[in-house]
C-alpha cells in the first residue's frame, strides 16, 4: 500500500495516456490521492488498535491477520490476499509504464526507443525495460 500512495511520481509520465489530460490528470490524482491516504491512514490504525505488531507475525502479514481474527472465513481470508496482490501489481505494472514512458521521452530522436507503436504506445521502450526489470528481479 505505501508504494501505491508515494508512487504516484510514476503516475506522471503516463499522464498522455488520458484522453483529456488536462482535464483526467488533476481528476485522477485529486481522487486517488485521498483514497490511497484514507485506505492506508485506516490500515496503520487497525494494527495499531489492535495491538498486533511486535508479536511472533510477521509484518508482512499484520493485515492478514486482523482479517482472520475479525472475520474468521477462510474465503475473506484469500480474498484479502487477492485484494494485496492486485494492489502490489498495480503498483508494479505503473511503474514499469512509467519507467517506459521515461525511457521513450528520454531517446534520441529517430531511435527505436523513441518510437510510438500505431496506439502511442511505446512498444519498443516497454520491451526494454521488462526484460532489465526481470533481470534485476532475480
Amino acid at each position: 500500500m505505501f508504494w501505491c500512495f508515494v508512487g504516484l511520481e510514476a503516475f506522471a509520465h503516463l499522464s498522455t495516456e488520458f484522453c483529456n489530460p488536462e482535464r483526467d490528470f488533476p481528476r485522477a490524482l485529486m481522487i486517488g490521492m485521498p483514497i490511497a491516504g484514507i485506505f492506508y491512514w485506516g490500515c496503520t490504525v487497525a494494527i495499531l488498535q489492535l495491538n498486533v505488531y511486535g508479536n511472533d507475525i510477521a509484518p508482512t502479514s499484520l493485515l492478514l491477520s486482523i482479517v482472520a481474527d475479525l472475520f474468521g472465513s477462510e474465503w475473506i481470508y484469500w480474498g484479502a490476499c487477492l485484494i494485496g496482490y492486485l494492489a502490489c501489481f498495480a503498483s508494479v505494472n505503473i511503474y514499469t509504464q512509467g519507467f517506459a514512458r521515461l525511457v521513450w521521452s528520454q531517446a534520441a530522436p529517430g531511435s527505436r526507443l523513441g518510437r510510438l507503436s500505431r496506439a502511442q504506445v511505446p512498444l519498443s521502450a516497454l520491451s526494454a525495460v521488462v526484460p532489465c526489470s526481470m533481470f534485476v528481479a532475480c
